[in-house]
């Protein structure tokens, strides 16, 4: 470790949010809602760092030779979203939470779209069986639910 790194005051090597979530949860899309990411939200190919958050790709969720890689990439930020799509299954083991290096949020996605309101108590259940302690309905399109979740985030990161 770098004398830089310990340092009082210097938390360059922490982001402040990591995501996770299968393909097309809506992670890039909450990253910029949220202000943590710039320009046109695209597919996330690999591990995306920057000096907000640590943005995942859905493949590493979605295949079980890879979910390994959450522990070390865990360990580099102050807080971890697990996102859930309702309209899709989880891909979320029960109890994944116990080994990431940061506390974990659930969030569930797209709230916004028809049919959604049907869906949110089970995405809880499947989110709350992942190990979260807090669940948050949002859309990153209407901003519903951004408020209540970036309070949050904010008692970890500040």
């Amino acid at each position: 470790m770098r004398q830089s790194d310990i340092d009082a005051g210097n938390e360059n090597r922490f982001r402040k949010i990591m995501v996770i979530g299968r393909s097309e949860a809506g992670k890039s899309t909450l990253m910029a809602a949220l202000g943590m990411i710039d320009g046109t939200v695209t597919k996330t190919e690999s591990v995306q760092f920057n000096s907000n958050c640590i943005d995942t790709p859905g493949e590493l969720l979605e295949s079980p030779f890879f979910k390994h890689t959450f522990m070390p990439l865990s360990c580099k930020a102050k807080v971890v979203l697990l996102l859930l799509d309702p309209f899709k299954h989880s891909s979320f083991s029960p109890g994944i939470t116990t080994i990431l290096r940061a506390p974990s949020l659930g969030v569930i996605t797209k709230i916004d779209l028809p049919g959604a309101e049907k869906r949110i108590e089970l995405a809880t259940k499947q989110l709350l069986n992942a190990g979260v302690k807090e669940v948050f309905p949002i859309s990153s399109v209407t901003g519903e639910g951004l408020d209540a979740l970036k309070a949050r985030i904010n008692v970890y990161i500040n």
